[in-house]
């Protein structure tokens, strides 16, 4: 996690290419993400997978393309949740009683 979180765009959490990994503002692939934490293509879809099924991460669409975005109860970089981030996750929210926009 540690290693894809700066790949969280700013309020959406979005994973996305920075133009070293992947293209800037393109939604990251799988493929990418092994890379990125240097891992098999395998074991980053297990990862993957694992952090959907514990909601710390959700599969969403980006103008028609699928998208990984991380649960801002793990991570927020620098911005204010947008609120359909907030919408995508707010049942794991609403479980854990917290506001990912409070610190």
């Amino acid at each position: 996690m540690l290693k894809i979180a700066p790949y969280a765009s700013e309020g959406t959490n979005l994973l996305q290419g920075d133009n070293e990994r992947g293209q800037k503002g393109t939604p990251l692939t799988v493929k990418d993400l092994a890379r990125i934490a240097d891992c098999s293509y395998p074991t980053a879809r297990k990862i993957v997978k694992t952090f959907i099924e514990l909601h710390i991460m959700r599969r969403t669409h980006l103008e028609g393309q699928s998208a990984l975005a991380i649960n801002p109860l793990y991570s927020l970089n620098g911005k204010t949740a947008e609120a359909w981030l907030l919408h995508l996750f707010s049942q794991e929210i609403t479980e854990a009683g917290e506001d990912p926009n409070l610190d």
